[in-house]
């Protein structure tokens, strides 16, 4: 894994951005943003997944099923289980590769992505409310 990340040729060009460091608070709000998406509470690497997407489609990387498992750390079985889910509850969409038909590429549905920013939003309104509060 530490060697796809190294290697990936998108990572040095999006990794240190703000937007994608926000992201990556808010994966520990998982709960929120599974709540938000109306998702079992306890789907963790739902929630990774889709961030992963989310983050993939605000820096132009299209992501296909093994760089998610790749990315996230997670087992390819496991990912395929994890995007059947996700695609059957209408978060994301599988899009045939254009040259290779073994590869599929994922993304979000226009709806998903709408409900991750709502949800970012309204986490990042209640960090900054519960900051104030507490200076």
């Amino acid at each position: 894994m530490r060697y796809f990340r190294q290697t990936h040729p998108g990572n040095a060009c999006f990794r240190n951005d703000t937007i994608v460091n926000d992201l990556r608070c808010f994966k520990q709000f998982a709960g929120a943003i599974a709540s938000t998406l109306e998702l079992p509470c306890s789907l963790r690497p739902e929630v990774s997944i889709l961030l992963e997407l989310f983050e993939a489609e605000k820096t132009g990387t299209r992501l296909t099923v093994s760089m998610l498992g790749l990315l996230d750390g997670i087992a390819p079985t496991t990912t395929l289980r994890y995007i059947e889910l996700l695609e059957n509850y209408g978060a994301l969409m599988r899009i045939p590769h254009e040259s290779d038909n073994r590869m599929r590429y994922v993304e979000l549905t226009p709806e998903a992505k709408k409900a991750l920013e709502q949800a970012i939003a309204s986490l990042v309104s209640a960090s900054s409310t519960s900051f104030k509060q507490t200076a």
